[in-house]
């Protein structure tokens, strides 16, 4: 696949997000760090993917293949500050390290975008973000980010989200972002009940981003 990328970032105070590359070494080491977190598999589920190649495998279906296909998909959200913070010596960053010294990009902290399901009839607000980073009101920040260019660029109104029962977490993310709980759906492979929530961008008020093409 030859991925068609929109080329833009978009700044808010204290994060960027951008477009990851399955072809990065450096994206691929972040999202195998991410997807092995334990809030990660707990909150979403194991993908399975254990390997750098696996990883850049999961950026081709999970971000550029969408973004392709929609004009949207799955942001990288990145720190701004010039200096990462540090990462805690767990297994995690054990992972990153025995990629063939590959590193993962010091800022990337998490994932936030749109995913378009086939069994959902308007697209879903879906995010991700490291143990480390969580209660810090990033998701919050990010997802402002990510509903104002799914309004203004993407021209999207009507938007779905859905969690777990147990994901208190992210349901809270949601209530901040505006989205309310709509009804219960069970959506394939494993048809596990879950909660969705909705919400309509027309006509809100949106903390518009930088953008930077």
């Amino acid at each position: 696949m030859n991925p068609k990328r929109i080329g833009l970032e978009l700044y808010t105070e204290r994060l960027v997000l951008r477009e990851l590359d399955s072809t990065d070494a450096s994206d691929a080491a972040f999202v195998l760090q991410l997807v092995n977190d334990p809030g990660f598999i707990k909150g979403i589920a194991d993908v399975g993917v254990r390997d750098r190649a696996g990883a850049s495998n999961y950026i081709e279906r999970a971000c550029e293949t969408f973004f392709t296909r929609f004009g949207f998909g799955m942001y990288g959200v990145a720190l701004r500050a010039a200096r990462a913070e540090a990462q805690p010596a767990d297994s995690d960053t054990q992972i990153i390290d025995e990629l063939d010294g590959a590193q993962a990009r010091p800022h990337l902290i998490g994932l936030m975008g749109l995913l378009q399901r086939e069994t959902l009839d308007v697209p879903d607000l879906g995010f991700a973000f490291l143990g480390a980073h969580c209660r810090q009101g990033y998701a919050v920040e990010a997802g402002r980010a990510a509903l104002f260019d799914a309004r203004e660029r993407v021209g999207l109104d009507r938007l779905v989200a859905i969690t777990d029962h147990d994901n208190t977490a992210s349901q809270a993310t949601l209530h901040r972002l505006g989205f309310a709980y709509e009804r219960e759906v069970a959506l394939p492979p494993n048809k596990k009940p879950l909660m969705l929530f909705a919400t309509h961008l027309s006509g809100r008020s949106l903390s518009a981003p930088s953008v930077k093409p």
